[in-house]
């Protein structure tokens, strides 16, 4: 009995031992997993540091730091370092900039665990203001050095943004404004001076198209000539008398075109169609052509017609799409070259633009 008690108790001890032995191993392979999965885990990343310094190896405190094609980044501190970590194992293109410096790109391999020290170093990068010249005292200087309010788009910025009438973009200088008085004819006001829009008489603001002055028949303002071809346009505020006459009291506009040149021969066109809703289909296009005709000889033409559908109805007369506008010209223009210190230029321009009510119609 005895012997069998003891044999009994020794199998139970003997079995509880097993069974906390295999749980103790379960338990230390349970643990020695997550301990490797987790090493394995935190081993996927790296990191980037360094830093920036100008060619006089000054720190530059604030450079910006990113990386392409993901939206993380960083900045410099006080010494021109810089920390970036929990990367992916990955090739990175790792770009550096700061104001008036040129940025610099170069490419990162972050590797398992490690850490990549980088010493960059920026060059002060020059700026170049592009300069306008100008025409607004009679004679060719550069805005910038020119005593007068002065406002300059150049033509190949017309063409980039598709403005084709002043209206356009004349608003969007301080201090001037436009008026619609009619299809194709509007009033420009500098500075809230104008007699009243409403009734006719001498406008205070003048239009030039290059040296020659040109205004509405019916003088109650501007012809709306359309901006085809042109190296740039002019908006002078302020008193212009001495120059331009009486009629520049406000300030004035002028078109310069596009001169002849023989040194190439040179065409271009452009096109477009759309269509407006609750109105009708919309057409037009312009294009222009330079021709050598001698060593000292050249010509320029251009020509154009837009035809834009109206919108607003006149319940009262009966009449649909009363805004419609229908435009066509073209101008020509001959340079002769005589000597170094000769040469005669002549232009000529036409320009007929009908709508509901008005009828707009210029030559020149």
């Amino acid at each position: 009995m005895n012997t069998f008690f003891r044999s009994v108790c020794l199998t139970s001890i003997l079995h509880q031992f097993g069974q906390f032995r295999n749980q103790n191993r379960r338990s230390k392979y349970l643990t020695l997993t997550v301990i490797l999965f987790s090493q394995t885990l935190f081993a996927q990343t790296g990191s980037i540091s360094g830093t920036i310094y100008d060619t006089s190896g000054n720190a530059l405190q604030g450079a910006n730091i990113s990386l392409e094609g993901l939206t993380v980044g960083t900045s410099t501190d006080l010494s021109g370092y810089f920390f970036m970590d929990d990367l992916a194992i990955a090739e990175y293109k790792l770009k550096a900039s700061y104001i008036g410096y040129k940025p610099i790109v170069q490419t990162v391999v972050v590797r398992n665990g490690l850490e990549v020290d980088l010493n960059i170093i920026l060059r002060k990068e020059a700026y170049s203001v592009a300069s306008v010249m100008v025409t607004a005292t009679r004679r060719e200087t550069d805005i910038q050095s020119t005593a007068a309010s002065i406002s300059a788009i150049t033509g190949a910025r017309l063409e980039q943004q598709g403005k084709l009438d002043v209206t356009q973009f004349i608003d969007a200088i301080p201090g001037v404004t436009s008026v619609s008085v009619g299809v194709g004819v509007n009033r420009i006001i500098f500075r809230n001076i104008a007699v009243s829009t409403q009734e006719a008489g001498n406008s205070t603001s003048a239009t030039y198209f290059d040296d020659f002055p040109i205004s509405a028949s019916w003088g109650r303002g501007i012809p709306d000539i359309r901006m085809v071809d042109m190296e740039r346009v002019e908006v002078i505020k302020g008193p212009q008398g001495t120059l331009f006459g009486r009629s520049a009291m406000g300030g004035i506009v002028r078109y310069i075109s596009n001169k002849p040149t023989n040194t190439s021969l040179k065409a271009g066109f452009n096109t477009y169609t759309s269509s407006t809703v609750d109105g009708g289909f919309n057409y037009g296009g312009h294009g222009y052509l330079n021709l050598p005709l001698a060593r000292n000889l050249s010509v320029r033409a251009v020509a154009y017609t837009y035809q834009n559908s109206g919108f607003i109805d006149n319940i009262e007369l009966d009449k649909q799409d009363v805004n419609n506008e229908e435009t066509w010209g073209g101008r020509f223009a001959l340079l002769w070259d005589m000597s170094k210190a000769f040469s005669l230029s002549a232009t000529y321009l036409k320009q007929d633009v009908q709508g509901a009510y008005k009828r707009s119609h210029d030559d020149s």
